[in-house]
């Protein structure tokens, strides 16, 4: 694709420019109808290394996320060091926590994928699932793996509840 790339989301013209230079310039776009894009790039820039998303280009990806939030590399590490820190990285010492994740999820690098032991503690990996996809409600089609992650979270969270209700009587 070209400096001048455009997409037709409907085959029937108003085409979209997807170029980089497009893209930059609409993340640069500082007015309130940008919907929340803008702190979701800088929450990403800022406290999540997001070049470990994007195996196509990184290098552009991050350059534009530094250009788009106006961050310099210097800054843009101070900001991940001091996230890791204070939130524990991927061992953040949380207890009644569960961290589910899938496999095909890109957001799974940046979640915590086992307890600080090494072991499965408060963890459920679900090796073919996506972002969220634990969350949706149950259909037909889902995979065994998600039923079972499902089920798995359901008795985690039951028996906290039950301890919470044990330990406040």
């Amino acid at each position: 694709m070209g400096e001048k790339d455009n997409f037709s989301h409907n085959g029937q013209g108003h085409c979209l420019d997807v170029s980089h230079e497009a893209a930059v310039k609409e993340l640069m776009d500082t007015t309130c109808e940008r919907g929340g894009q803008r702190q979701w790039l800088y929450q990403t820039c800022a406290e999540l290394l997001v070049s470990v998303l994007w195996d196509a280009n990184p290098q552009r990806v991050h350059q534009t996320l530094l250009r788009a939030v106006r961050m310099s590399q210097d800054a843009l590490l101070q900001h991940i060091a001091f996230t890791n820190a204070y939130y524990g990285a991927d061992h953040p010492g949380t207890s009644r926590v569960l961290y589910v994740n899938g496999g095909v999820d890109p957001w799974h690098t940046l979640s915590v994928i086992r307890d600080g032991t090494g072991e499965r503690g408060e963890t459920v990996f679900i090796m073919d699932t996506a972002h969220c996809a634990d969350m949706s409600n149950q259909r037909s089609s889902d995979r065994r793996s998600l039923r079972e992650a499902r089920q798995e979270i359901g008795r985690r969270v039951s028996s906290w509840l039950k301890m919470a209700a044990l330990n406040s009587t």
